[in-house]
Formats: structure tokens, C-alpha cells, sequence
């Protein structure tokens, strides 16, 4: 026969106290869900906006950077600021912006007009899509008129969106940004909370970014949760992980850049003889690419002539090994699966074409757009390929004329513009709250796991 087990009153309300915590904490979210990893998109990541070009590249950057802007929706949220930006009644182009008080950079250093002005300074002068964002305003179009104080000179009136979102533009001192989370010192691949991001704290207590590895190799991490996402899929040989599948807005930009020397390289004609060859890869689903209105109208007239225009150009480049050569970045998540149907679709039409690590005749790359735009994204793609006047004109221009001065810079060119992929990332289940941008940034701000429920 068993003692009973005697306690007092006061013990008793205890134990029932603790029963509805441990109850409470399991139906309530988490302050802190650990650690999350995951994998790089491609085998490189500068850790500064205004010198990311691809989508390998912006895809983390949401993590560490902010705009002064960000579009939610479709809706512009001014996150910085006390409130929008005021137009000059008799001067639209000239906009007056006031900064939130108290705010810093991830290092402590202040986040104040002078340091808003000096971001915008240094990405001027760095990457192609740094400079043709710098565009829709005139130059040294960023001023601190005081302390908080915010004066922009666009180069059009209604450019004030565009400019004050374009992700290249995102606030930096050095690598050092205004995101939730931070590089831990000395270890760049470990993010940490950033205590100072001025939308506050995330869920998350720390990312780590893995570097990119092959399919096979990042499916069989994620398998065995040593991954907790994949850009590849879910399925390793039939094996599957109960996963999330986040998809976002297409918005890498698909296309193959000419190489010096290569059969594109100033010839209009043969890049848009390639680009009628692989048109069916816009009707494609997986990747999902061009939305309409993207990729502007007139192509080479027919399949045939482009295969013949093709193919004289390869014969009297070599005669003896008249093949085509596309250089990729080998690992690249996005651009895999589209190097396959690229080789398929030659390969139908009886051209024979080779992926090779670099100098090819020219090089298929998944570029980040500066916006949501499809003549913006075509500005991107024409930047990116050496096209700067022309990039920025685009962005100069009135949003009423952007799409057909890109139309016809696009057509003029040797850029091959194929369209728009869908970044889709499968992360494990329990993980909540992260999502895309309309760049194909990641953001994980709210993002948090579950936690195992306590046993009763």
C-alpha cells in the first residue's frame, strides 16, 4: 500500500501555478527560437548592397541592410522616417525628409543625415546597380540640411519610391547595416541579433549561413536536418522532410551576358537569334519565368532563321568545333535547373552548345532588379551587361516612359533577356513568420521556431 503524499496549502497552489505556466508556455510563441541555417544560393555573398549584383548575392542582405523605404505590397512604409517625405510646392523634384531620432547603425555609430548622405556617396561609385539606382537623382542629389534633416534632388519628378526602396541603396556604414540581425565579429557566416535594428529585435537568436554545396549534397543536408532549408527541393531519393515551401514574387532576371570575343559580342542580330531559340523558356512553370511585359516584342522572325543566323556565326568563328559555349557559375541554385532546359532546347534544334565554368560566348546570370518594375528589371539587366548610359537613362526617365525606353534598349543590345524566376526556398517545418520581398531579398525580422511542447 502506497504512502499518500501530504503537502500544505500553500505548496499546493505552487505546483498548480507551475502546471499553468509549463501550459501557457506551450501555447504561446516563443521569445527566442534558436538558431536557424541555411544555405547559400551560389558561392558568393559580399556582405555590402551597393556591391551585390545577383540574386546569389541579394538574397541575405534583407538580414543585415535596410532602406530608408521598403514596398509592402505594393504600398511604400517609411520605416526611418517620422513620416512620408513632403514634395516643395513649387520644385516636385526636390523632396525634404525627416530621420526618426535615436537611431544607429549596427555598430553603434549614429544614424543621422550626415551618414544617410555619405551611404548614398559611396554607392555611386560602387556596382552597376548601385550606380543606375544613384540615377533618378541628380548628382550629389543626397544633402543633410540638418541634423535629421533629408534633402533629395530627383532627376524626375515621381521618382521618390523607386530611389528610396532600390535594395542597392540600402544604408550602410561599411558592412555594418540597420537589419535585425549582425555578423558576429570575426565569423561573417554567423548572424547575430542586431540590439540596435530600429524595427526591433527578431525571434530568431542567430542564422547561419552555410556555403553552397552541390544538389545531392544540400538535399541530404536537409534530409538530416543539418540543414534547415534547401533551394534545391525536399526529396533526397524518395526521402522527404515534412518542410514549408516560401515562393516569392519572380524577380531574379534571367538572361546570358555577352563575353568579349564571343559570337553576341556586338552583334544584336545573334543575341536576338538566341533569345528566339530559347523562348519557350518564358511559357515555362519550374522556374517560373517572364511575367508579361517583361521581355518586349521582336525577336527574330523565326525559329529557322535564328538556328541558321546561329550557326553561321559559330561556323566562321571555328570552323572546326562550331559549338556554342554558355559559361555559368557553377552551384548556383537558380540558374541549375535553367542551364538544363537551355541545353534541351539546343539540343532540339540540333545546335550544339557546351556549359563551361567561364569564357564562354557568353554567361547565364540570375541579376537582382533594382524594383518590382519590368522596365526597371530590364535596366538592371542592361547595367549589369556593360550597358550603363542606356541602364540609366531607363531610370531617369518618367515612370510613362520606362517601358519603352527599355523596349528599345533591350532591342538594340546584345544582352539575351530570357525573364523572371520565382525564388522558392523549402524550410522545415516549425518555421514561421519569414517571407520574400519583391527583390528576392529574404526577410526573417518576426521569423522564430517551434519548440518542443514541455511534457505535462
Amino acid at each position: 500500500m502506497g504512502v499518500p503524499l501530504r503537502c500544505s496549502r500553500r505548496e499546493a497552489l505552487t505546483l498548480a501555478g507551475l502546471g499553468l505556466a509549463a501550459r501557457a508556455q506551450a501555447s504561446l510563441r516563443v521569445p527566442s527560437g534558436g538558431a536557424l541555417r541555411l544555405p547559400s544560393l551560389a558561392p558568393r555573398r559580399p556582405l555590402e548592397p551597393s556591391r551585390a549584383v545577383d540574386m546569389a548575392d541579394a538574397w541575405p542582405l534583407a538580414l543585415l541592410h535596410g532602406c530608408i523605404g521598403s514596398m509592402v505590397e505594393g504600398a511604400v512604409q517609411w520605416s526611418l522616417l517620422t513620416g512620408p517625405p513632403t514634395e516643395d510646392r513649387g520644385n516636385p523634384r526636390l523632396v525634404t525628409a525627416w530621420l526618426r531620432p535615436g537611431m544607429t547603425f549596427a555598430d553603434g555609430s549614429p544614424l543621422d543625415a550626415d551618414a544617410v548622405a555619405r551611404s548614398f556617396t559611396q554607392a555611386s561609385s560602387a556596382g552597376p546597380l548601385a550606380r543606375c539606382a544613384m540615377a533618378m537623382l541628380e548628382r550629389a542629389g543626397v544633402e543633410a540640411a540638418g541634423p535629421r534633416e533629408l534633402r533629395l534632388r530627383l532627376a524626375a519628378p515621381g521618382l521618390l519610391d523607386d530611389v528610396l526602396t532600390a535594395w542597392p541603396l540600402a544604408l550602410t556604414r561599411g558592412t555594418s547595416g540597420l537589419g535585425p540581425f549582425a555578423p558576429a565579429p570575426g565569423a561573417p557566416e554567423r548572424l547575430v541579433p542586431n540590439a540596435r535594428c530600429p524595427a526591433g529585435l527578431p525571434w530568431l537568436a542567430r542564422v547561419e549561413l552555410a556555403p553552397a554545396m552541390p544538389r545531392n549534397d544540400e538535399l541530404r543536408a536537409f534530409t538530416t536536418l543539418s540543414l534547415d532549408a534547401s533551394w534545391r527541393g525536399r526529396a533526397l531519393h524518395g526521402v522527404t522532410r515534412p518542410s514549408e515551401r516560401l515562393q516569392g514574387a519572380p524577380s531574379a532576371v534571367v538572361g546570358v551576358l555577352p563575353t568579349p570575343h564571343g559570337v553576341l559580342d556586338q552583334d544584336p542580330a545573334h543575341a536576338r537569334a538566341l533569345e528566339a531559340l530559347l523562348s519557350p523558356l518564358r511559357a515555362g512553370s519550374e522556374p517560373t519565368l517572364a511575367p508579361p511585359g517583361l521581355v518586349p516584342s521582336g525577336a527574330a522572325a523565326s525559329e529557322a532563321q535564328a538556328v541558321g543566323a546561329l550557326r553561321a556565326a559559330l561556323q566562321r568563328r571555328d570552323p572546326q568545333r562550331p559549338l556554342l559555349r554558355l559559361a555559368r557559375d557553377p552551384g548556383d541554385a537558380l540558374l541549375d535547373a535553367v542551364a538544363e532546359r537551355v541545353v534541351a532546347l539546343f539540343d532540339a534544334v540540333q545546335v550544339p552548345v557546351e556549359l563551361v565554368p567561364s569564357n564562354g560566348d557568353g554567361t547565364l546570370r540570375a541579376i537582382a532588379p533594382l524594383g518590382a518594375s519590368p522596365a526597371l528589371a530590364v535596366a538592371s539587366f542592361l547595367a549589369v551587361a556593360g550597358d550603363e548610359a542606356h541602364a540609366s537613362e531607363v531610370c531617369r526617365a518618367p515612370a510613362s516612359q520606362r517601358a519603352a525606353l527599355a523596349a528599345g534598349h533591350w532591342g538594340r543590345g546584345t544582352a539575351v533577356l530570357l525573364g523572371r524566376t520565382t525564388p522558392c526556398l523549402y524550410l522545415r517545418a516549425g518555421v514561421q513568420g519569414a517571407r520574400f520581398d519583391e527583390c528576392g531579398r529574404l526577410l526573417l525580422g518576426d521569423a522564430w521556431l517551434e519548440r518542443p511542447r514541455p511534457r505535462p
